[in-house]
């Protein structure tokens, strides 16, 4: 039975990962930071075939933003319970979240929208309305 071809893991002196190679020279290159004056951690990705992904977080772990080739592809932006999604194109779709963290309605680019209701006690889904009124029921 043939070895499978495990990739080769290279760190920095911090203890995070810098690359992941595999045999044929096709992997990941990986590069961190954080931003002091806007509480930001940011990461960098770079295939071998020259793809670059760049995302930044804020300080619990959350996207708040990416670029792809220096192209953004989303932006995320929280607000207490709204947080507004934009995508490369400028389209931006709106999420509203309840105390509990329930996602409560969606707005899309196009302004249609759905409504969800959820079961106080167990915060489960129990309903979606759309922007025409038509009812989806979960039990």
């Amino acid at each position: 039975m043939a070895q499978p071809d495990l990739p080769t893991l290279a760190y920095d002196s911090y203890g995070y990962l810098e690359s992941l190679l595999h045999e044929d020279g096709n992997g990941k290159y990986y590069e961190y930071d954080y931003f002091f004056d806007t509480k930001e951690y940011y990461s960098k990705v770079t295939t071998s075939m020259g793809k670059v992904t760049e995302t930044w977080f804020d300080e619990h772990g959350n996207t708040t933003r990416m670029e792809i080739n220096g192209q953004l592809s989303r932006e995320i932006v929280k607000e207490g319970r709204i947080v507004r999604v934009t995508d490369g194109a400028g389209k931006t779709t709106v999420k509203e979240y309840d105390e509990w963290e329930n996602l409560i309605q969606v707005t899309y680019p196009d302004q249609t929208s759905v409504s969800y209701e959820y079961d106080s006690r167990f915060n489960k889904k129990t309903k979606a309305v759309n922007e025409l009124g038509v009812v989806m029921e979960f039990e």
